[in-house]
C-alpha cells in the first residue's frame, strides 16, 4: 500500500495512539497562527501606506511589501542549521523579541528608504521564528501521527490567511495604519507571555552530529529534502499566480464582487481537508499526495475557465484542497527517514526553497502575461500543478522509508 509504517497492536486490541495535543503542541500551533495574523495584518496594507503616507513610488512601494518575505526567506535558509548549533529556544526568544520589537518603528520611520529597512529586519524575526516552532512540534509530533499533527498545525497559518487580510483592509480603510499596529502590538504581548509560559526544548546535535552537515553553503540544506523543495518551487510558483493576479483577473471579468471572497472558501476547504488527508498520509504514505497535485491543478484548469462566481469558488476549494494539503504533507516527507538531529535541516531546506516560487513566481508570470493572457495563464498553471506531480511520482513513488 505504500504505507511508512503501522500502528502494532496489543493482544487484545489495537495499541493507544501517541498523544499529540501537548501543551507545547497547542501553544505553537497558537503562537504561529498569531504571528502570521500579525504578517497578514499588515502585509494586505503596505504597499498603499508606502505610497499614500511616504510619498512612495509604486516601485518603491512593492519593494517595501515585498522585502519582508526576502528577510524571511533568507532567515528560513539559515535557521535549520543553527537550530541544531545553538539549541531552538534561544533563536525562538530572540526572533519573537525583535518580531516585537520591530512593530512601533512603524509609528516613527517616515522614510521609504528606512521603511523598507525596518520591513527586512521585520522579516527576519518572522522568517526565524516560523521555522523555529516548526521544526520544534516536527520534533515534537509522534512519528506515527507527523501527517496528522503537521496538518493541524499548519491550521494556523491557513486560519490566518483567511481573516488576517479582511480584518488588516477594514482597520486600515476605517482608521489608518496606526489601528492595525495597535492590534499587531496587543497580538505580539500575548505571543511573549505565551512564550515565557511554555519550556522550549534547548537540545542541541553534538560536535559528531554537526559534522555530518559539513562545511560551507552546502551544510545549511539537507540533501535528501531537496526534491520535495524543488516539487514544491513548482507548486509555490503556480499559486504565486492567485497572490499576484487573482484581482485583476476577477475585475476585468467582472467578478471583483465574488473574487473578494475567493480566499475564504480556499482557506475554508484548507483547514477541513488538512487533518484527515494527514490521517491518510499516517496509514498510507506518499500516495495521498496524487489527490493534493490533482485538486490543486483542477483548480487552476477551472479558474481559467471560470466566468461566473460559482465557478470561482469551485475553484478556491479545489485550489485550498490541494495547496493545503502539499503544505503540510510537504514538511513531513522532507523529513522522511531522517534522524532527528536532521529534522530542523531538512524542515527549513523545504520552507526555504519551496518559497523561491512564490518570489520569482510575480516577475516571470507578469512577462507571460501579455502574451498569454489571465486565462490561459491559469490554464499554464494546472500544467506546472502536473509536471510537478510528475517530478513527485519520479523521485517518491517507489522509495522505501
Amino acid at each position: 500500500m505504500g504505507g511508512r509504517y503501522k500502528i502494532k497492536t496489543l493482544r487484545g486490541g489495537a495499541m493507544p495512539q501517541e498523544k499529540l495535543w501537548t501543551k507545547n503542541f497547542i501553544s505553537m500551533a497558537a503562537m504561529t497562527f498569531l504571528v502570521y495574523f500579525i504578517y497578514y495584518l499588515l502585509m494586505v496594507v503596505i504597499a498603499v501606506y508606502s505610497m499614500e503616507v511616504l510619498k512612495a513610488t509604486p516601485s518603491k512601494a512593492g519593494l517595501a511589501a515585498g522585502i519582508f518575505m526576502v528577510a524571511a526567506l533568507l532567515a528560513r535558509l539559515f535557521t535549520g542549521r543553527y537550530i541544531e548549533q545553538y539549541g531552538a529556544r534561544i533563536l525562538i526568544y530572540a526572533s519573537l523579541l525583535l518580531y516585537a520589537a520591530i512593530l512601533p518603528l512603524y509609528f516613527v520611520i517616515k522614510d521609504i528608504n528606512l521603511f523598507c529597512v525596518i520591513r527586512f529586519l521585520h522579516g527576519l524575526g518572522m522568517g526565524v521564528s516560523t521555522s523555529a516552532m516548526a521544526i520544534v512540534v516536527v520534533k515534537e509530533i509522534p512519528h506515527s501521527r507527523l501527517g496528522e499533527g503537521l496538518g493541524y498545525y499548519a491550521l494556523g497559518g491557513t486560519l490566518a490567511m483567511a481573516i488576517g487580510p479582511l480584518f488588516g483592509m477594514y482597520l486600515y480603510h476605517n482608521y489608518g495604519l496606526s489601528m492595525n499596529l495597535y492590534l499587531c502590538m496587543a497580538l505580539a504581548v500575548i505571543i511573549l507571555v505565551a512564550l515565557f509560559r511554555i519550556e522550549i526544548s534547548n537540545e542541541k546535535a553534538d560536535a559528531k552530529k554537526l559534522k555530518e552537515f559539513g562545511h560551507g553553503l552546502s551544510s545549511y540544506f539537507e540533501k535528501s529534502a531537496l526534491p520535495i523543495a524543488f516539487i514544491g518551487t513548482l507548486m509555490f510558483f503556480s499559486y504565486s499566480s492567485l497572490t499576484s493576479f487573482l484581482a485583476p483577473f476577477v475585475a476585468r471579468e467582472n467578478l471583483a464582487e465574488a473574487g473578494s471572497f475567493y480566499f475564504m472558501f480556499f482557506a475554508i476547504a484548507a483547514l477541513v481537508s488538512r487533518p484527515p488527508m494527514g490521517r491518510l498520509y499516517d496509514e498510507h504514505g506518499n500516495i495521498v499526495m496524487y489527490p493534493a497535485f490533482l485538486c490543486f491543478a483542477a483548480g487552476m484548469f477551472v479558474l481559467g475557465a471560470a466566468n461566473n462566481s460559482v465557478a470561482l469558488f469551485v475553484s478556491g476549494a479545489l485550489l485550498g484542497c490541494g495547496d493545503g494539503t502539499f503544505c503540510s504533507l510537504g514538511r513531513a516527507i522532507a523529513v522522511q527517514g531522517m534522524p532527528t538531529h536532521k529534522y530542523g535541516l531538512a524542515t527549513s531546506t523545504f520552507l526555504a526553497i519551496s518559497e523561491v516560487g512564490t518570489g520569482l513566481g510575480p516577475f516571470f508570470l507578469g512577462m507571460i502575461i501579455p502574451l498569454s493572457g489571465y486565462r490561459n495563464l491559469y490554464h499554464l498553471m494546472g500544467v506546472v500543478a502536473l509536471l510537478a506531480m510528475v517530478v513527485f511520482y519520479w523521485q517518491y513513488h517507489n522509495r522505501k522509508f
